[in-house]
């Protein structure tokens, strides 16, 4: 039961449903879960062990903010690590796969059309979960998914902002180019640079988040 309630957390978190900073309340998760407090603060522990959750002020947990410099330094380090998957995924990518990830790119670009952010993030996680799985290390792709659910409330209204669907569909198209190609090195440099957000980018990307989601 532990372990499905931190399941179930994490996706809460993947998808924003915990905002930085949100107390998590451990009735009601005793209520949504049907269970005692016991398994629910095994999970909470766990998560808080994590790093996906962190001490109250007062007591419990709370979903953590994250500092500007922490927020970079997770960024920087999602950067080599997806690029490190790119890599990966243009030296084993099978027939099926490539086609998967054709599709997916596909979907995006249909996506891109109608201007529907949340259908381009949709489609956007899509074609990043085959690179994923195409890489054929786990313990990456694990790493990947950790940090991705630590900056999700962070990240998660990125194609909101003008010109940023278009931006990203030309990068995954580059990006799919590259993989395909079969060279590692150019795929390991396309999603370097699809990902990364250096310099101006990233002070631009921190003057649109809400200043309430800003720790110290």
């Amino acid at each position: 039961m532990a372990a499905q309630i931190r399941r179930a957390v994490i996706e809460d978190l993947d998808r924003g449903a915990l905002e930085p900073g949100m107390a998590i309340d451990e009735q009601t998760l005793c209520e949504r879960f049907s269970t005692s407090r016991t398994p629910v603060r095994e999970a909470m522990l766990q998560l808080a062990s994590e790093g996906f959750l962190a001490a109250g002020q007062r007591s419990g947990v709370v979903v953590p903010k994250l500092s500007v410099s922490r927020l970079r330094e997770i960024l920087e380090t999602l950067a080599e690590m997806e690029a490190a998957a790119a890599k990966f995924a243009t030296r084993r990518m099978t027939s099926a796969l490539g086609k998967e990830l054709r599709s997916s790119f596909e979907r995006c670009e249909s996506a891109a059309k109608s201007a529907d952010a949340l259908a381009y993030r949709d489609a956007n996680d899509a074609f990043h979960e085959v690179i994923y799985r195409a890489a054929h290390n786990e313990l990456l792709i694990g790493q990947i998914r950790m940090l991705r659910t630590r900056c999700a409330a962070y990240t998660r209204d990125r194609f909101d902002s003008p010109g940023r669907i278009q931006l990203s569909l030309q990068e995954h198209r580059k990006l799919l180019l590259e993989i395909e190609s079969g060279d590692p090195a150019r795929g390991h440099a396309a999603m370097l640079e699809h990902i990364s957000i250096g310099g101006r980018d990233f002070a631009e990307f921190v003057s649109r988040l809400p200043t309430q989601y800003i720790g110290e």
